[in-house]
């Protein structure tokens, strides 16, 4: 059962690849494209504000969607952390499959989606306007997001995980 934890988890580095990849085309559409549509009166300005906000959950929630239904065919684990956190707009929900990692994975793969995550909201912190800066007071606050974040991740694995190992023994 580890070495199906680890399979998995080179998936959703993949995944994660695939998530960062889609942004240059999403944003395109929510910079260039959305604009234009309500330019042309196609669209109204409460579905250009929606569209410009929903961008991101909608092409994550639509991408992993296809991955949860090819995961149900094939008999695999199904992505459902990376799902749920898809569906929160921004930093979280780029995140998703860097905290199914955290869900799935075990050793090495585990250290690395724990600094995915460690990264991106301590980076988040040292840009965060004002406040933010390298070591400052808002940069540790944001790390200890981060932290609490991968802490729920690995108590819902530890929750819900041994479990079904259980079951397969």
């Amino acid at each position: 059962m580890h070495h199906l934890h680890n399979d998995h988890a080179n998936d959703y580095l993949s995944d994660f690849g695939v998530h960062i990849g889609m942004k240059v085309f999403v944003k395109g559409f929510e910079y260039l494209f959305f604009p234009l549509l309500y330019a042309a009166g196609i669209i109204n300005e409460i579905v250009l504000a929606f569209l410009l906000i929903s961008g991101g959950p909608i092409s994550r929630t639509v991408y992993t969607s296809y991955r949860m239904t090819q995961a149900v065919v094939e008999g695999k684990e199904i992505p459902w952390v990376a799902f749920v956190l898809g569906l929160v707009p921004m930093l979280i929900g780029n995140i998703a499959y860097p905290c199914q990692m955290l869900y799935s994975a075990s050793g090495k793969r585990g250290k690395i989606a724990k600094f995915i995550v460690y990264d991106t909201f301590t980076r988040l912190g040292d840009q965060f306007p004002i406040w933010g800066n390298e070591d400052t007071l808002t940069e540790h606050s944001f790390n200890h997001l981060a932290d609490k974040l991968v802490r729920f991740v690995s108590f819902s694995r530890t929750k819900f995980l041994p479990a079904r190992d259980a079951k397969a023994s």
